[in-house]
């Protein structure tokens, strides 16, 4: 995988549908979620706060606030792929775990 090693563009999205792809302590998690936040940091961290935690195993709210608090750090901001439109990827630290998330802008509303 290509990530660029630029901070995220703070590009103004409109209303999209993103799919989330977590990869988390060998478990793939898969989610979706419409969004009208202007940026793509907006939206991932909506979309944590948001975040069904009961399916991923291991991760309880102690979980949810280190996944918020990685991905609202100012030094943490997704990152286009390159030679890729609307998918960015970012990473956390969950419960002294590595997680890669990756978000898919599928669709404008």
């Amino acid at each position: 995988m290509d990530i660029m090693g630029r901070k995220e563009k703070e590009t103004r999205n409109n209303m999209g549908f993103y799919t989330f792809i977590m990869e988390y302590d060998g478990g793939t998690y898969i989610s979706q979620d419409r969004s009208g936040l202007e940026t793509i940091k907006e939206v991932l961290i909506s979309w944590a706060k948001d975040l069904d935690i009961s399916v991923i195993e291991g991760v309880d709210e102690n979980g949810r606030k280190d996944l918020l608090e990685d991905i609202s750090d100012e030094s943490n901001n997704p990152g286009l792929l390159r030679g890729l439109e609307n998918i960015w990827c970012t990473s956390a630290i969950i419960n002294k775990k590595f997680a890669i998330i990756n978000i898919i802008k599928t669709s404008e509303a």
